[in-house]
C-alpha cells in the first residue's frame, strides 16, 4: 500500500505539485477507510451487532465518512451540508496532523530498496492493450451492467472510445454473419 501511495504521490507531484498529499489522502480514504466505515457489513461491524444496524447508526457512519473525506481532500462543508458546517473547525484543527500522516504514509524509508512495479511506458505498452482486449471481449456483460445501473451515457462514451481506438491488435475481428 505504501508503495502505491508513493507512486501516486510522485505521479501527481509532476503535474500538480500542490496536490500531491491530497491525492494520497483522497485515494486512501475514498478507496479504503470510508467504504469500511459506511458499509458496516463488509467491514464486519454488522456481524458484531446483536441486531441489524438502525437508521441512526447508518446515518452516523455516513456523516463520519463525509467528514473524513473532507478532511482528506482539505475541503470544507458548505450550504450543501448545513448540518455539517460546524465540523469545519475539526477539519481546520486536524489539517496539519492529516498532512503529516499522508506524508509519512507515502514516503519510502531510505533503507527500502524500492523500484516501481512498472513504468508508464510499460503500462502503455503492455497493460493498456490487455485492458482494451478484455473490455472488447466482455463488452456484452459491461453493456448489460451499465444499462441496468441506468448509465446509458457512459455506455455511449465507452462505445465511442472503442470506435476511435479500434479493435485490439491481438484480437481477430468477428466475422459478420450473412443473412
Amino acid at each position: 500500500m505504501r508503495c502505491i501511495c508513493y507512486d501516486l504521490r510522485q505521479a501527481v507531484k509532476k503535474r500538480f505539485p500542490e496536490q500531491e498529499l491530497m491525492s494520497v489522502g483522497g485515494y486512501i480514504f475514498l478507496r479504503y477507510f470510508c467504504p469500511g466505515i459506511s458499509n458496516l457489513k463488509v467491514s464486519g461491524v454488522q456481524d458484531e451487532l446483536k441486531s441489524p444496524p438502525d437508521k441512526h447508526l447508518l446515518q452516523t457512519a455516513l456523516m463520519v465518512t463525509k467528514l473524513l473525506q473532507s478532511l482528506a481532500n482539505g475541503s470544507y462543508f458548505d450550504k450543501k451540508n448545513p448540518e455539517l458546517i460546524g465540523l469545519n473547525v475539526f477539519i481546520d484543527n486536524n489539517k496539519s496532523i492529516i498532512k503529516t500522516f499522508f506524508n509519512n504514509f507515502s514516503t519510502m524509508p531510505e533503507m527500502h530498496n524500492y523500484s516501481p512495479i512498472a513504468t508508464l511506458n510499460e503500462v502503455k505498452k503492455k497493460d493498456l492493450p490487455l485492458l482494451h482486449q478484455v473490455v472488447c471481449e466482455k463488452i456484452d456483460v459491461i453493456t448489460k451492467r451499465l444499462h441496468s445501473k441506468k448509465c446509458k451515457p457512459q455506455c455511449k462514451d465507452l462505445f465511442n472510445a472503442l470506435k476511435i481506438i479500434g479493435p485490439p491488435s491481438s484480437m481477430p475481428e468477428k466475422k459478420k454473419k450473412k443473412n
